[in-house]
């Protein structure tokens, strides 16, 4: 087992598991360090690594929530198996990390989510709005929270009931009205309403949403706004002559969000992939349709973004830019992340082995 790195933040993707060095005591094929009685000589990195680890026994969390060190704390609030007496314990750390990582437990109990959504510090209450667990009688709470950002991860809940979506879809903010508009639970007749709005970046929502309907699409196709245009170039539901109409779009940003479409047919994609924009053929190479011949084509031309493909990072945040389509955002491939988005953090890679055993 490798060494554990916290990214920062609060998510799947918050404790990563580093590259395999062999020097924790792992048994051969193990999956996980053998573990001792007592973690008072574990150094920290060891510490953390058992603290995140699915397989931990539960003696070892009860030990590791009491640890000095913030991060194994935090570690232990982030991992899903973590009792839940222990969450509670951690619920009242003065650490509003560690809360954090209560907070956004899929096995939080009720009543201590209920506490957190009304945590003085910014951080808790948005990993409560973030918990897919956390329910909407809680989530009515963070409505009517005081930052923005806690509102949108409210509305991009998967929790989140319709008749509190439409009394967000009239907030002030337009960044909260388009987290409406980009939930699952976003219906159609509100769809039509928010697709009036003043706001571009609530229209280019509405254009991304896979239940908006395919004549509000037809219309948001030769919308003035590249944004919205290309909410509807990424729509996995976009006919795919609205396709082939945007794949020709003057705007480079629509062309890329066309080519990240897993919906685009291959031969839109091999005319993508010829496209002067070196990111538009990045995102034809990162489509998860896209043929291996096609691939291998790609990858043979002279292009940095393209050379860059493989690597670890980059591909983590493809899978996140597109699991939350913000291609449109990403300007260079490699560089600064995207910007915050719903569950923009990758996966956390779980590990094969034998389970160490429970208490």
């Amino acid at each position: 087992m490798g060494d554990i790195e916290y990214l920062g933040g609060v998510g799947e993707g918050a404790f990563v598991r580093g590259n395999e060095r062999g020097t924790t005591g792992a048994t051969a094929g193990s999956g996980f360090p053998q573990l001792e009685p007592r973690t008072s000589d574990w150094d920290w990195r060891r510490k953390i690594d058992a603290a995140s680890h699915v397989e931990t026994p539960r003696s070892i969390l009860r030990e590791l929530a009491r640890d000095e060190e913030e991060l194994v704390r935090s570690g232990v609030a982030h991992n899903p198996n973590c009792p839940k007496d222990v969450l509670r314990l951690l619920a009242a750390d003065q650490e509003d990390l560690v809360r954090s990582h209560v907070a956004f437990n899929p096995n939080c109990p009720r009543d201590v989510l209920r506490t957190l959504a009304q945590d003085p510090w910014e951080e808790v209450r948005e990993s409560v709005a973030r918990n897919d667990a956390t329910p909407p009688d809680i989530l009515r709470i963070l409505a009517k929270d005081r930052d923005g950002v806690i509102r949108g991860y409210t509305a991009f809940n998967v929790s989140c009931p319709l008749d509190l979506l439409e009394e967000l879809a009239t907030d002030p903010d337009p960044e909260v009205r388009s987290m409406v508009a980009w939930s699952v639970n976003c219906s159609e007749q509100l769809l039509r309403r928010l697709v009036l709005d003043d706001d571009a970046s609530v229209v280019a929502a509405v254009a991304h949403n896979d239940d908006c309907p395919l004549d509000l699409l037809a219309g948001l196709a030769i919308d003035r706004d590249h944004r919205v245009r290309g909410g509807v170039g990424a729509n996995r539901s976009c006919p795919v002559k609205l396709l082939r109409i945007l794949a020709k779009d003057l705007d480079p940003h629509v062309r890329r969000s066309v080519a990240t479409n897993e919906s685009a047919p291959v031969d839109l994609l091999r005319e993508l992939a010829k496209d002067p924009d070196s990111i538009v053929r990045f995102w034809v190479a990162a489509n998860l349709s896209c043929l291996q011949d096609l691939l291998d084509e790609l990858r043979a031309q002279d292009d940095p973004f393209l050379e860059e493909l493989d690597s670890d990072a980059l591909l983590e945040l493809v899978n996140a830019a597109l699991a939350n389509g913000l291609h449109q955002l990403i300007e260079f491939p490699g560089g600064p992340a995207a910007p915050a988005s719903p569950d923009t953090a990758p996966t956390t890679p779980q590990q094969d082995g034998n389970d160490p055993g429970t208490e």
